[in-house]
């Protein structure tokens, strides 16, 4: 029993170093996974602030595509009223046209009635 001790103690401390290097291994997997937590962490805030700013810039797109939208509306009033415009001026124009022919043809029937006389 005598030599059983020693080599009992001679176990008992290779075990103990065995669980020393468990517990130094396992401290070690436990710190590198609150470093990858940390970084994980910083990197959802990244994301984050990211999506944000993404948010912001979608809102101002937005807010270009209503002006946008206003702004072809008002445009297109705009060319119906000025095509309404033009249809009204050419109508004028013509009238005048026909007026003016009237009274170049009335004159010149008048201007061949006095003519004849004298």
């Amino acid at each position: 029993m005598a030599e059983q001790q020693p080599l009992l103690l001679q176990k008992t401390a290779s075990t103990g170093g065995v669980y020393d290097t468990i517990i130094s291994e396992t401290n070690a997997e436990v710190e590198q996974l609150a470093n990858d937590i940390k970084d994980l962490h910083e990197t959802m805030g990244l994301v984050n602030q990211l999506v944000g700013e993404q948010g912001e810039q979608l809102n101002k797109v937005e807010d270009n595509v209503n002006v946008t939208q206003e702004n072809t509306i008002a445009a297109v009033e705009d060319i119906e009223l000025a095509d309404e415009q033009n249809t009204s001026f050419r109508k004028k124009v013509i009238c005048f046209a026909v007026v003016a022919v009237l009274l170049v043809v009335v004159l010149v029937i008048v201007l061949l009635v006095v003519f004849k006389k004298i």
